[in-house]
C-alpha cells in the first residue's frame, strides 16, 4: 500500500503520545500520525507506548484500551520489546500505528477476526498472510523509510 499523502513536515502536534520513550520515537510516532491520520482524527486519538522486557513471541502489540462517547476505539496502547534495537523499536512503533488507523477506521475489529466486516478465520492462516498484518508490515516499513530519510535531512 502506498501512502497517498504527499510528503508532509516530520512533525504532528495533535495526537496525544504518552509514556517512557526517546525523543526519537516519539518523533517517529509523531510523523508516523501525521502520515496516517487526518488532523481531525488525529486530534481525537491517544497513545501510550509501554516497552515490555518480556514479549518472546512479539515485536510489539497493540490494543484498544477505551472509547469515545460514540463507541469507537479512541484510546490505545503500544507494547514494544525493550530489548529491540533503536530501528527495530520504530518499525515496530510504524507497523502498531498501522493497527490504530485500522481500529479507529473499522477496517480491523477488536477482537482480530475481521477484516473490512469480512470474518477471517485466525486460526487457519498464517499471520503474515492476515490482511491486515500485510498491510502494516508493508505501510509501516514505507513509513519508517520515510521518516529516517526526513530525519537525516534535518
Amino acid at each position: 500500500m502506498v501512502l497517498d499523502k504527499p510528503f508532509l513536515p516530520c512533525y504532528n502536534d495533535n495526537m496525544i503520545i504518552s509514556g517512557k520513550i526517546n525523543s526519537i520515537m516519539r518523533q517517529a510516532l509523531e510523523y508516523y500520525a501525521r502520515r496516517l491520520f487526518t488532523h481531525q482524527l488525529s486530534r481525537h486519538i491517544e497513545v501510550k507506548v509501554t516497552q515490555r522486557k518480556h514479549m518472546p513471541e512479539f515485536h510489539g502489540l497493540c490494543g484498544i484500551e477505551d472509547y469515545n462517547v460514540l463507541g469507537q476505539p479512541r484510546y490505545f496502547e503500544i507494547e514494544i520489546r525493550a530489548g529491540d534495537t533503536l530501528e527495530e523499536k520504530l518499525i515496530t512503533l510504524a507497523h502498531e500505528l498501522c493497527h490504530v488507523r485500522q481500529y479507529c477506521r473499522n477496517e480491523l475489529n477488536e477482537q482480530g477476526n475481521k477484516w473490512y466486516e469480512r470474518r477471517i478465520d485466525v486460526d487457519n492462516v498464517p499471520w503474515n498472510e492476515l490482511p491486515w498484518e500485510i498491510e502494516a508490515n508493508e505501510l509501516g516499513y514505507q513509513l519508517y523509510k520515510e521518516f529516517t530519510e526526513c530525519h537525516k535531512k534535518k
